[in-house]
């Protein structure tokens, strides 16, 4: 089946559309595959966000860390990033990713496609890391930051 990957400036409304063909189950929800980013000095860029999960599923997990990227230290500059993974706390399975820094529109959107694929934290963990990238950091995040349950609807 065929989907269309969508990277959008919320602010322009500037859509940038490209297909790519990937088998997918239904189940899957059909906005964890809009990701968005702003444009700015400092890339923004989410897929499904924590409070979108939380609401969704029973067992959220959260991944997160903020660092310095190595490009950063040997130029000297004071820059951070913020990469979050979102994760059904049941399954496994990687929902959402937000990322706060250089680079964050090129790697959501790799981010996307496994998410589509419905690729797990384990397959997350699993992956080589590409040192040394921003990157790298979405398959070393080991430690839950948050994990939360959903109440049972009364």
């Amino acid at each position: 089946m065929n989907f269309m990957l969508i990277m959008k400036n919320e602010k322009s409304d500037l859509v940038a559309i490209g297909p790519l063909a990937i088998e997918y189950q239904a189940a899957v929800l059909r906005d964890e595959l809009e990701e968005s980013s702003d444009w700015t000095s400092v890339g923004i860029a989410r897929i499904l966000t924590e409070t979108q999960a939380r609401a969704r599923l029973k067992q959220t997990d959260v991944y997160r860390v903020m660092f310095k990227p190595l490009k950063a230290t040997l130029s000297g500059r004071d820059t951070t990033v913020l990469i979050k993974l979102v994760v059904d706390g049941l399954t496994d399975r990687v929902v959402g990713c937000h990322i706060v820094g250089e680079g964050a529109a090129e790697i959501i959107q790799l981010v996307a496609i496994t998410v589509k694929m419905r690729a797990t934290k384990a397959d997350f963990d699993a992956a080589l890391a590409l040192h040394p990238t921003t990157a790298e950091e979405l398959v070393t995040m080991r430690q839950k930051s948050a994990s939360y349950a959903r109440a049972a609807a009364e």
